[in-house]
């Protein structure tokens, strides 16, 4: 059922429309990839073992930016928090994991956000990284 309410200047109606039972449904949305490729695929031109290259890269480099993140919420060490986050926001950013920047940049500009506040950033920063790192071993390193 739908209910459907029209305001005009001196009157509102109201309109009450049954279920259409031969209306089709709606296929849930496709899961979105964690890492645009095509925005990737502008810095190699499609080159596989260039990919890999950048792949590894991106993989070692922000495996340590993790673990920075990870020191500078235990120690309470915003000022590199914040550099941390920069880092991977911006690597991340480059290879298309746009869900991934935009999560460390929201990080970066909370840095001094209290310690409950930066552990879920940190979660958040995690688990979507995992998923990148995966969904790159899939796609591209696993076929080299």
């Amino acid at each position: 059922i739908e209910i459907e309410t029209t305001n005009t200047t001196n009157d509102t109606q109201t309109h009450i429309n049954p279920p259409q039972e031969d209306a089709p449904q709606k296929e849930p949305a496709a899961a979105k990839a964690p890492v645009a490729l095509e925005n990737f695929r502008i810095y190699t031109d499609g080159d596989h073992d260039t990919e890999v290259m950048l792949c590894n890269i991106f993989i070692e480099q922000s495996d340590e930016s993790i673990q920075d993140l990870e020191n500078c919420h235990a120690n309470n060490d915003n000022e590199n928090w914040r550099k941390a986050a920069h880092k991977i926001k911006g690597a991340s950013g480059n290879i298309g994991a746009l869900e991934l920047s935009r999560l460390c940049e929201i990080a970066e500009h909370h840095a001094d956000a209290d310690n409950e506040d930066r552990a879920q950033f940190l979660d958040d920063i995690k688990s979507e990284y995992q998923e990148v790192k995966a969904y790159l071993d899939q796609e591209i390193l696993s076929k080299s």
